[in-house]
């Protein structure tokens, strides 16, 4: 069912537009109150325990459905939960609002690393850990907002979360893009430690599109071709993920 599931959460992503209805912001306050409790110190372990009593929470709900009318809850449970721990905001609504003055080239580059945090980090951690590996990513993800109170750990998780989905979205970019282009950038960086992910990402994903350094209105719809990429990247990774499921069930 992981793979129905993505699928299903990545159909409704792309083709709805309901971002909006998908509100985080109860997580700074939880957070705060944590903060305030007295006892512990640490930043680090403030936003393990916060973190840790969600994904209990989300777990004991697990449980309490497995089983139940086919196990219909607990999928709806985990689809419902993927749902929401993608975005906040919806991808391809944000960047088709994207001005014709702003400077697309840019806004092409950024463009990947938006779509792995908002996407691809968080459907690579479903696959493996389920609704818990979702709600662990988006968490840390939001965690690490300049406005949060645990920034610095959060954005050292966040970092070492990123490490191995970040090169499979970029080899995935590859298969998708120009894979020559792409690898050569993947090579400067694949081995490097978390503080060059952004870089590898970016780099990566200005590999597959060709961009280069020229005016962003010479490059004709160059911003089409940004999401188009990525609309392959994701059938891409869904193909692959199809075998893998069908590979470790048969």
């Amino acid at each position: 069912m992981t793979f129905i599931l993505a699928l299903l959460s990545l159909l409704i992503e792309r083709f709805f537009h309901w971002g909006h209805l998908r509100a985080w912001r109860w997580l700074t306050p939880y957070q705060r109150a944590w903060q305030n409790m007295p006892g512990v110190r640490s930043p680090a372990l403030l936003l393990l325990f916060s973190v840790s009593l969600v994904l209990i929470v989300v777990g004991v709900c697990q449980h309490l459905l497995v089983g139940r009318f086919y196990n219909f809850p607990v999928l709806l449970l985990d689809l419902v939960a993927l749902l929401y721990c993608l975005g906040p905001a919806n991808l391809w609504v944000d960047f088709a609002a994207v001005s014709p003055e702003h400077d697309k080239a840019r806004v092409d580059r950024s463009l990947f690393l938006i779509a792995h945090e908002r996407l691809f980090a968080v459907l690579f951690w479903f696959c493996l850990l389920g609704p818990l590996g979702a709600v662990l990513y988006r968490m840390t993800a939001l965690s690490a907002d300049n406005d949060a109170p645990f920034t610095l750990p959060a954005l050292t998780a966040r970092r070492w979360l990123d490490w191995l989905p970040i090169r499979i979205f970029v080899l995935l970019c590859a298969l998708a893009g120009h894979f020559s282009a792409v690898l050569a950038a993947f090579k400067k960086h694949a081995l490097a430690d978390i503080s060059a992910n952004d870089i590898l990402l970016m780099e990566c994903g200005a590999a597959a599109l060709s961009l280069t350094a020229e005016p962003p209105g010479d490059t004709p719809d160059e911003s089409g071709q940004a999401l188009a990429l990525l609309d392959r990247v994701f059938i891409i990774g869904l193909v692959f993920l199809a075998l893998v499921v069908l590979i470790i069930s048969g």
